[in-house]
């Protein structure tokens, strides 16, 4: 039968995990027509000859937080040039609504460039309106952030919700399932959520999984609390009886790795007893966040506000710098600010990419003293790369068969004013392939894919998408399993991968060659 396009002679790789076939593959009307066997010659509005090259389902991004980045960068280029077709936000606990005046305010001030987003959106709602609106390269879909709707209801206390609050946030929670989030995700390290205690997270998360969402959690510590939290993590799919999503699972500081052997265990125990748990991971061994998330709990109560009048403060200032000389608990490895390297910095774009350590000893002043300012100076807006990370323990988690494979990065384009980003952000999926496939056989190339794409679309219930089957939306990639690279470093981020040769959106052409049609067929993926 005649299609719109045909990719013919291709190895397909169909994100199932089975052994790869050679077939010509139809697309029409956005969806894969057909399926056939190579040298079908059947017509078509253009054909593309694969020469044996592999054609699989486009990467799903299970773990992404372009929430706000796409508004500046709709092609998604850091995304879409690694064959990533759907990008999932919201994670960590924070989404782009619900939003309060005051947090929008908050939002807008860090964010890099305020003018591109939209103005007023309050609502999960209004977020996706915006991003449909204005049209996307890529597929997006969302969680609600619980940190969102703890904000929302009482702002960024230090206690348990009473009885009202939590009715209140359950209220905001499933206006958001209503406007189509895919889940509630938590992000425990982070004001406000690190100050709910489990209850709260069990309550809220049983919302969801009345509507058949997920519960996906950023955990309270990878570190020396890193099995208690996977723990806590997992109880609240067991007492909440659903599906739990932990994210870029890792072990963080050099006298904790080694602990995942441990936490994948349980995982392999509680899932042998019928708890729903899955996991993801980036292929790095350095993450990015906020320096805030360093400073104590109790410093970042009230919000960034009340943190930067607290620094102003001589007497809290000392107490601070006493408690990041002496770091205590999941911080702890941060005694070592050589390995927590600067990546957003908007007053000094000079120290970008250099430690913390290296800036400390060019003041003449200790690393924690030289925190507290540039918190302060940059009013809580700095972002940093700490390398915590085992190279072993990265391989171990990757070959696990409940991990997926997400960035925890943004869509981002060529703009220095985003500072110098983690390389995730341009690198995951195909680094993946190349390293951990092609160079170090972790994985099989099968299970590589199906760790992308398959695997995610089940989890977030994406039942026509992450497959090369007749019916599913063609979301496509087709690439060389022996060039397939990936080009970003630490020192030069921004770089995209080698061996993508065709990356199609919903049928259309959205990359070729290493470059963005400037097509946008990405459609907002609202669940329910």
């Amino acid at each position: 039968m005649p299609a719109d396009l045909v990719i013919a002679n291709a190895r397909v790789v169909d994100g199932g995990g089975n052994p790869w076939y050679r077939a010509d593959v139809g697309v029409t009307q956005g969806r894969i027509a057909w399926i056939l066997p190579p040298g079908s010659g059947a017509p078509a509005g253009r054909a593309v000859e694969a020469g044996g090259r592999v054609l699989a389902p486009g990467f799903i991004d299970i773990h992404g937080h372009s929430d706000l980045s796409l508004f500046s960068f709709p092609l998604a280029p850091s995304k879409l040039l690694q064959g990533v077709t759907t990008e999932v936000g919201g994670n960590c606990g924070w989404s782009a609504g619900p939003l309060t005046p005051e947090m929008e305010r908050q939002v807008r001030a860090e964010h890099p460039r305020p003018e591109d987003l939209p103005p007023g959106f309050r609502t999960l709602g209004d977020h996706l309106a915006s991003l449909e609106a204005l049209g996307l390269a890529v597929n997006y879909g969302c969680h609600v952030g619980h940190g969102m709707l703890r904000e929302a209801v009482m702002g960024s206390q230090d206690r348990a919700a009473t009885g009202d609050e939590l009715a209140a946030m359950a209220k905001l929670l499933e206006a958001a399932l209503d406007d189509g989030a895919l889940g509630l995700s938590s992000g425990l390290i982070y004001a406000p959520g690190c100050y709910a205690p489990p209850e709260e997270l069990t309550a809220l998360a049983r919302v969801a999984y009345r509507r058949g969402r997920l519960y996906a959690s950023h955990i309270r510590g990878e570190g020396p609390t890193l099995e208690q939290s996977v723990a806590e993590a997992i109880n609240v799919g067991r007492q909440g009886s659903g599906p739990v999503q932990i994210a870029h699972h890792k072990a963080s500081g050099r006298r904790h790795w080694g602990k995942v052997a441990r936490s994948l265990a349980l995982v392999d125990e509680v899932r042998d007893q019928g708890v729903d748990v899955t996991l993801d991971q980036y292929p790095y061994v350095a993450s990015q966040t906020d320096l805030t998330a360093y400073l104590p709990a109790w410093a970042r109560e009230g919000g960034t506000p009340a943190l930067l009048d607290r620094l102003r403060d001589p007497a809290v200032r000392s107490r601070l710098l006493a408690e990041l000389t002496h770091l205590r608990g999941e911080a702890e490895e941060l005694a070592d600010w050589s390995l927590v390297v600067l990546a957003y910095v908007r007053g000094h774009r000079e120290w970008e990419g250099r430690a913390v350590a290296d800036i400390a000893g060019e003041r003449g002043r200790p690393a924690p003293e030289v925190v507290l300012d540039l918190v302060l100076e940059e009013e809580g807006a700095v972002g940093v790369i700490h390398f915590g990370m085992d190279e072993a323990d990265v391989r171990r988690v990757m070959a696990h068969p409940a991990v997926m494979v997400g960035s925890d990065g943004s869509a981002l384009g060529p703009d220095p004013i985003w500072g110098k980003p983690h390389p995730r952000s341009y690198g995951t999926f195909a680094r993946v392939l190349g390293r951990y496939v092609r160079e170090e056989r972790v994985l099989r190339l099968e299970e590589a894919v199906r760790k992308m794409t398959g695997m995610p679309a089940a989890r977030l219930g994406l039942t026509d998408r992450g497959r090369v089957a007749p019916g599913c939306w063609a979301d496509l990639v087709l690439l060389d399993p022996e060039t397939i690279a990936d080009t970003a470093t630490f020192e030069d981020p921004c770089r995209h991968p080698t061996g993508i040769d065709l990356v199609l959106v919903n049928g259309v052409v959205a990359a070729e060659d290493g470059r963005p049609t400037g097509a946008r067929p990405g459609k907002v993926l609202r669940a329910g």
